[in-house]
């Protein structure tokens, strides 16, 4: 899905970025590493490599191609001069990523760097013929032991076939942090409604559903109540549930079917509303396909406290000591008008649907039982899910308001 595919390079761009931040300390670290260090790790690796060609020797009858070297030039000096010139290749760099991220021990980073180093001032010395041959003789000398494993590594390393394993193990890191990452940031309403952090509607005491659903509202421009409305090409369905529990968030996707995320799981195909959820109400929101998903950075995890967000009645008071004539709740544009006798109706196409008593301070509203549903216009009247896969078409509101 696009959401996932553009959230998820973010997420790559930045974990990367990170990672070549890392390095480049570790790089850097290396210059105050002490010279005592540097040279027990060189020739500790010398050591290995005479190792290996020792045994590779032994399996070459003919003396000419055997590997002989002169390790005298490979020293704290000469590898400190090749570090400040070098320029790393692709795999090089892969691999000291990988070993610096998988094990931050300090000492082992800079043993990595060493055997990159090493390894390019042999390659200006010799050859490096094939030495697979040396693999079954390591095995039988060492019997699987560590030092097997120890110059296995070096083989591998000598042989540059490491640097493939560890553009695969690079890889395969980066995406493993990606998923984790992608499942961290965000859950069921950032996943839902496609944006790059964590959704907490103002919460539903049991009573307040409407004001969950207003703070959703409000807070992205991109959604709406889909209500007694179609859904556009250019639009997707949510369908949101809220009681005193908590909420949760499902979305529809291309081919019909619903998805979930739960917490900081992976999103999955949606099966059932939960027991928590299972009688609870439950808005439609229309959601634009196309729009912005940056909302970490402004807003970090949103958290909407629930004294933010006005109710029907409180809109209707707000907009009358605003003195303004009309506003607009849950898609539905209202009007007020006053009445000879001081009381002052609510009105939407042509419809009283609430009146407003005032007594000093005191506002006494009364919404019309009938048209309860329309003002909310938060319960789905086309598209429901039951059981999953069964779809429920209804009829217009009950009253005959239409405001589509």
């Amino acid at each position: 899905m696009e959401f996932e595919k553009k959230f998820k390079n973010k997420i790559q761009k930045k974990i990367t970025e990170q990672i070549e931040k890392d390095f480049q300390g570790d790089w850097d670290y290396f210059n105050q590493v002490r010279e005592d260090i540097i040279e027990d790790t060189i020739n500790e690796i010398l050591r290995e490599i005479k190792s290996i060609f020792s045994l590779y020797n032994k399996t070459v009858s003919d003396k000419s191609k055997q590997i002989y070297f002169d390790d005298k030039d490979i020293t704290v000096d000469s590898l400190m001069e090749l570090k400040r010139k070098i320029e790393l290749t692709q795999n090089e760099k892969e691999y000291i990523e990988y070993e610096n991220e998988s094990d931050h021990f300090k000492n082992k980073n800079i043993e990595v760097i060493i055997e990159v180093l090493v390894r390019r001032i042999l390659l200006e010395k010799i050859d490096i013929p094939d030495l697979t041959v040396v693999e079954q003789a390591i095995e039988e000398l060492y019997k699987g032991n560590a030092y097997a494993k120890k110059y296995l590594h070096m083989k591998s390393l000598i042989s540059g076939k490491l640097f493939e394993e560890s553009e695969d193990k690079f890889s395969k890191m980066v995406s493993d942090r990606v998923e984790e990452n992608f499942n961290f940031y965000i859950n069921c309403g950032g996943y839902a409604l496609e944006v790059d952090t964590c959704i907490f509607p103002a919460e539903n005491d049991g009573n307040n559903f409407e004001r969950s659903v207003s703070s959703i509202l409000e807070l992205f421009p991109f959604v709406r109540l889909l209500g007694d409305t179609k859904l556009q090409e250019d639009e997707y369905l949510v369908l949101f549930r809220a009681s005193k529990n908590g909420h949760h968030f499902i979305k529809q996707v291309d081919d019909g079917t619903f998805v979930e995320k739960e917490g900081g799981h992976a999103p999955k195909k949606f099966v059932k509303w939960s027991e928590s959820f299972e009688n609870s109400q439950e808005a439609a929101f229309a959601v634009k396909k196309d729009h912005d998903i940056e909302y970490f950075d402004k807003y970090g995890s949103i958290i909407i406290p629930i004294e933010t967000v006005k109710n029907f009645e409180e809109t209707v008071i707000h907009t009358i000591q605003n003195m303004q004539n009309t506003f607009e709740y849950h898609n539905h544009t209202f009007q007020l008008k006053k009445s000879d006798e001081g009381i002052i109706y609510v009105c939407s196409m042509g419809k009283i649907v609430a009146q407003v008593l005032i007594d000093d301070k005191d506002y006494d509203i009364e919404i019309k039982k009938e048209y309860k549903e329309y003002i909310s216009n938060a319960k789905p009247t086309e598209i429901m899910i039951e059981n999953n896969t069964q779809r429920t078409e209804k009829n217009d509101i009950e009253g005959g308001l239409h405001d589509r």
